[in-house]
């Protein structure tokens, strides 16, 4: 029984990794000069900047910074949300509430 369930949680931390490395989120700055992309793993994937409408190097720092921040916090809004409701499918039901899932 105690090896059924390490078996199940074993095979549903491999499916919300797998689910977690297929997230992938775009963003840009609101004046369109940046347009960037991240992974489930928070790592950047894809950066592009409209250099032709940068006016100096503290300018492209802001919204390098903004755009980043805003695209971390929505793939981490986006893994707790997977975790959240791929752990609830382990626990019996009406425990789920118990633990906040």
């Amino acid at each position: 029984m105690l090896d059924d369930i390490l078996h199940k949680m074993q095979e549903k931390e491999k499916s919300i990794r797998q689910n977690i490395a297929e997230i992938v989120v775009h963003d840009q700055s609101s004046d369109g000069i940046i347009h960037l992309s991240l992974d489930g793993e928070n790592q950047l994937r894809d950066l592009s900047i409209d250099l032709s409408r940068i006016e100096d190097v503290e300018m492209l720092e802001d919204l390098l910074i903004t755009t980043l921040n805003r695209a971390h916090a929505d793939v981490n809004r986006k893994v707790a949300e997977l975790t959240k409701q791929d752990m609830s499918d382990l626990l019996p039901p009406g425990l789920d509430k118990l633990f906040g899932i």
